[in-house]
């Protein structure tokens, strides 16, 4: 559409010089036509004026010009030219065209007043006589010296008129066939000139609508081939610099989307242009319709606003740390706010990083909460150690036998340092456990067996009855031997500890086409339901007092849990104060047995 816009533009731009130019040189070459015929028939009138002269010049002293008039009408007859002779005083003695008139003077006519004057009249005039316009050429006659009268020729415009139209209607025709002619050649120029500029804009259209690959291509060697060498080479660079800039693209949204940060990037308007997967989780946000819109419309949040803007009119890094309150649990949130420069320093924007410490909050209360148990647990014992030492050491004289009862409460809390010692390396071989370790097929049967026999004798000794439920087949399992053999050996520990005199302990494994159960229960002193959600915790005691008679160091239920995680387990518990409890450790199983 615009190159015809542009073709008729050019050509109707040669058409128009075309017409004028055509039309100025029409009239140009009429008028000059014009007047060079006009000149031919004055030349023409004086001939024959001239002529007439020395024909008339020996009537005009005759008392009877008769034969003077015969020999004018003879000749008139045979041309348009209308001749006649007059006498000095204006009278007519002979004309061409008829009988003279010899009442009508024609002394005052105008070509007659001017061949009186100058020698020659030459004038054109409405004629009463003819009713008409005629050309009138006029001459005086002397016959020495002496004026005797004027001869007079003269022409109707009608035939002037005609010879005019006839060279006008020519110079037209002339005139019609050149403009064809040139605006033939002026349709083939413009329609040439507008064929390239057509290719080309074409050619821009589609790389502005994304196809780069478009070429122009043109067979002259004018400067339109050079412009679109120099267009097919911009086209090339650009090709590859969009090309280059989506490789980047790609790159910057696979980083993105690979980051465990959330990342957002805002406009100098603080429209938000980029945003991953992990900041818009985080802010329970959707990518798709974040973009473009107000980076406090999205989150809701001042602190996040409030960062934005400081680091783009400050131009300098914001640090701050935000709360995001969650059903599932509040998520700590550490936030950077960096400006964004273009080439002449100007703010572009700004990139939010989110650091989701969540995690690293919970650890760092338990790292708290955790020493803070080690060294309570940790320093009672040798509290009590040293108490008992020092004692022994400043009182010499000091009984025997309580002496003994020192020692042995020394042995005691020895025993219990030692355990919590034990309990401690095993919880953090546990959890060492949960980050990879090399695990084998393991008949689940094995482990709990041996545990069950290395904590009979205590069982036997406090009077519990033992109860074992086991599959015939084998229950394999991926996992640690030694592991699963602690899990077991802790459970039954804290079943016969907490079982009265003649409970009962139950030892079952179940296993299924995707899991295997271990399950230990108990007719103990159970567990109230407020506590059944923190008996896996470190160092967490349902009865602290009971607990550290029993020589429990809080940690056992803790090693179980983590280690059951670290083979793809999952722990559980039943209790009803009173009247018992039921754990349970869940395991896949392994995938070589199904």
């Amino acid at each position: 559409m615009h190159q015809l816009r542009f073709f008729w533009k050019l050509y109707l731009a040669f058409v128009a010089v075309i017409v004028l130019i055509t039309t100025a040189e029409s009239i140009f070459l009429a008028r000059q036509i014009e007047r060079e015929s006009l000149g031919e028939i004055d030349a023409n009138l004086r001939a024959w004026a001239l002529f007439l002269r020395a024909v008339a010049a020996p009537y005009l002293e005759a008392t009877s010009p008769s034969e003077l008039r015969r020999e004018l009408r003879a000749v008139g007859a045979h041309v348009d030219t209308r001749l006649t002779v007059m006498t000095a005083a204006g009278a007519v003695l002979a004309e061409s065209g008829g009988e003279a008139d010899a009442t009508d003077s024609h002394a005052n006519r105008p070509e007659i007043v001017a061949a009186r004057v100058s020698g020659s009249g030459v004038i054109t005039r409405y004629s009463h006589t003819l009713g008409q316009r005629m050309r009138y050429f006029a001459l005086p006659v002397h016959e020495r010296g002496v004026l005797r009268g004027y001869v007079r020729a003269a022409l109707p415009l009608t035939v002037i008129d005609n010879r005019i139209g006839a060279m006008r209607k020519t110079v037209a025709v002339v005139a019609a066939i050149a403009a064809i002619l040139a605006l033939t050649l002026a349709f083939a120029l413009a329609r040439r000139i507008s064929r390239p500029l057509g290719s080309m804009m074409e050619a821009a259209y589609a790389i502005a609508s994304g196809h780069y690959e478009e070429r122009i291509h043109l067979r002259s060697r004018d400067e339109f081939a050079a412009l679109a060498a120099v267009f097919n080479s911009m086209a090339e660079q650009l090709q590859v610099r969009i090309d280059a800039m989506a490789r980047d693209r790609n790159e910057v949204l696979a980083i993105l989307s690979s980051m465990v940060e959330g990342v957002i990037a805002v406009d100098p308007q603080e429209r938000i242009v980029q945003i991953n997967e992990v900041a818009a989780r985080l802010l329970e946000a959707s990518v798709a319709e974040s973009i473009g819109r107000p980076i406090w419309e999205v989150t809701r949040s001042r602190t996040i606003a409030g960062a934005v803007s400081r680091a783009m009119h400050d131009g300098t890094q914001v640090t701050d740390e935000m709360s995001l309150f969650r059903a599932a649990g509040d998520l700590h949130i550490e936030l950077h706010a960096s400006p964004l420069r273009d080439r002449e320093s100007a703010p572009a924007g700004v990139v939010v990083v989110f650091h989701d410490v969540t995690r690293l909050r919970e650890l760092e209360s338990l790292r708290r909460d955790f020493v803070t148990n080690v060294s309570h647990e940790f320093k009672t014992p040798v509290t009590a150690i040293r108490a008992l030492v020092e004692t022994l050491l400043e009182d010499s004289a000091i009984e025997p036998q309580t002496r003994q009862q020192f020692l042995e409460k020394i042995k005691n809390q020895c025993g219990r340092l030692t355990a919590l010692v034990e309990d401690l390396l095993a919880l953090s071989r546990a959890e060492s456990l949960e980050g990879g370790s090399e695990q084998t097929v393991v008949d689940l049967r094995e482990p709990a067996l041996e545990a069950l026999r290395m904590l009979a004798p205590a069982a036997e000794a406090k009077g519990l009855s033992i109860e074992q439920q086991l599959p015939a087949l084998a229950v394999p399992i991926l996992g640690d031997w030694e592991g699963l053999r602690e899990i077991a050996g802790n459970l039954l520990d804290n079943a016969v500890k907490y079982t009265p005199a003649g409970g009962r302990i139950r030892l079952r494994i179940t296993a299924s086409d995707e899991a295997a159960n271990l399950e230990i229960e108990d007719t103990g002193i159970g567990i109230p339901p407020q506590d059944l959600g923190q008996v896996f915790e470190r160092f967490y005691r349902v009865d602290k007092a009971r607990s550290r008679q029993l020589g429990g160091t809080g940690l056992g239920l803790s090693i179980v849990k983590h280690l059951a995680q670290a083979m793809g387990g999952q722990v559980s518990v039943e209790s009803t104060l009173g009247k018992g409890s039921l754990f349970r450790v869940a395991f896949p199983v392994a995938a070589a047995a199904r």
